[in-house]
């Protein structure tokens, strides 16, 4: 087998087998030569995947079917659509938006997009729109009732997958775009809404969710779902719901997320730690030795 990485290339022998995740039908092949595939299984030796865990399966973020309708810009004069129409509806119905491009190492980059969020505080939509923004989504009603999704909606006005922009958890989000995994803290209550070009873990536990943003961020854990990501131009990859959703998380996990909680909590009050100091805490919370996973990280930066 022959891998070209930057112009360099890699050869080994593997029997075909051994490429596969696991046994499972339509498993993903790993293209890793001997050395870093024991790595790699030397994660998944020690932990949990992270959707058979507590926390379940990442969420994909919200979605419109019709980003003109529900999406609005705000500027100093008002609210405005995509095609620069002013939009006028209640103030309470609009909430801060987040797209993948938003999500940042730590931190969600504000902007001037809001949604017109037109579900209630059981995510259930609302039985009744009020007058200003009916009177706007009324003019999109022919493409709305058209949307894929709406024909199992309570109401046409309806937004889908709408559980991932609940606020009453901490929520840690990444967008499922980049060169390498970028995840942010969303803490209770915050009202923002991750679209679907973003996937979120809800947590209970602010600690928790402090950790796995730290995990997801870590050269480790970069290099583990390298291997399975699906590469795009550039030398970007998607991280998919499916894909994040195997990523081992070290256990027993609320020992092992002491190891994590530190470094983030300095790097969400703006101290970042460096990748050397994630890496070996991150390291630590699986209980691993450096040795076990260096060919794993030496392979991602080929």
């Amino acid at each position: 087998m022959t891998i070209h990485a930057q112009r360099v290339a890699a050869t080994w022998g593997v029997d075909a087998s051994e490429l596969s995740l696991d046994t499972s039908a339509g498993a993903p092949w790993l293209l890793l030569p001997p050395v870093a595939r024991r790595a790699f299984d030397a994660l998944r030796a020690v932990g949990t995947p992270l959707g058979a865990s507590r926390f379940g399966p990442p969420l994909l973020g919200v979605k419109c079917g019709c980003n003109r309708a529900f999406i609005v810009h705000q500027r100093s004069e008002g609210y405005f659509a995509e095609a620069g129409n002013r939009v006028d509806v209640e103030a309470d119905l609009l909430r801060p938006l987040i797209r993948g491009e938003h999500v940042r190492r730590w931190r969600v980059d504000g902007n001037d997009d809001r949604v017109i969020w037109t579900h209630g505080p059981s995510g259930q939509p609302l039985d009744r729109l009020p007058p200003r923004a009916e009177r706007w989504l009324r003019g999109w009603r022919r493409r709305l009732v058209a949307r894929s999704d709406a024909r199992h909606a309570a109401r046409w006005w309806s937004l889908f997958r709408t559980e991932a922009a609940t606020p009453n958890d901490a929520r840690v989000v990444w967008a499922d775009f980049g060169r390498v995994p970028t995840a942010a803290l969303l803490e209770s209550g915050d009202s923002a809404v991750p679209l679907n070009t973003c996937y979120v873990v809800r947590c209970a536990d602010r600690d928790d969710a402090v950790a796995l943003v730290a995990l997801l961020n870590s050269p480790l854990a970069a290099a583990w779902l390298a291997a399975l990501a699906e590469p795009a131009r550039g030398g970007y990859r998607r991280y998919l719901g499916w894909t994040v959703s195997l990523l081992p998380l070290p256990g027993p996990w609320d020992r092992a997320r002491e190891h994590l909680v530190d470094v983030g909590t300095r790097a969400l009050r703006g101290q970042p730690p460096s990748d050397a100091e994630l890496l070996d805490a991150t390291v630590r919370a699986y209980g691993l030795r450096l040795s076990a996973v260096n060919a794993l990280l030496d392979w991602n930066i080929r």
